[in-house]
């Protein structure tokens, strides 16, 4: 029989950032554009210019979450962040979507992605879209497991001439958490 010392627990909590989260909030995400550049719309030297209020403001919005998943001694594996669309106000995006490489294949995306999701339900929207690089096959196995799918549009980023593809999850079709 094992002891109870041989058994160990990881918990981990899917926690949304708060504006006193600012400092953390920097660090993960310009850690997550130094290791994925070719996966974001933004750039390491752009973000890295901002100022301690753009990061606080960032967090500042109900309307806009960024849930980090989290263990019990505060290891960070991951970033997502849901907003809602500008002009079509029953759509909310899933961006700055981000599993450090260490806890990539632990679950650490999923738990975002459902967090995300779980937002965008809660808050009433119909459908969340996200853009992920063409070529980003894991990124995509990821999504298509929570049931998005590619809407048949894509979009050509002048910064680095890479294309994004884009993906929706009609949330009257997503499986409930």
């Amino acid at each position: 029989m094992l002891g109870a010392s041989c058994v160990t627990m990881s918990v981990v909590t899917l926690r949304r950032l708060m504006p006193q989260d600012a400092d953390l909030l920097r660090t993960i995400r310009l850690r997550s554009l130094q290791d994925a550049p070719r996966a974001f719309g933004s750039s390491y030297d752009r973000e890295l210019s901002f100022t301690p209020e753009n990061w606080r403001s960032r967090l500042r919005s109900d309307s806009t979450p960024t849930f980090v998943d989290e263990d019990a001694d505060g290891n960070i594996a991951g970033l997502a962040t849901g907003i809602p669309d500008a002009d079509e106000s029953s759509l909310a995006h899933l961006v700055a979507m981000w599993v450090a490489p260490e806890a990539r294949g632990t679950g650490a995306g999923d738990r975002l992605v459902a967090g995300i999701v779980g937002w965008a339900r809660c808050e009433g929207f119909s459908a969340v879209r996200l853009r992920v690089t063409e070529g980003n096959l894991p990124a995509e196995r990821l999504y298509d497991r929570h049931g998005f799918h590619r809407t048949g549009t894509t979009f050509y980023r002048n910064r680095d001439g890479l294309t994004e593809i884009e993906l929706e999850l009609p949330l009257s079709a997503a499986i409930a958490d």
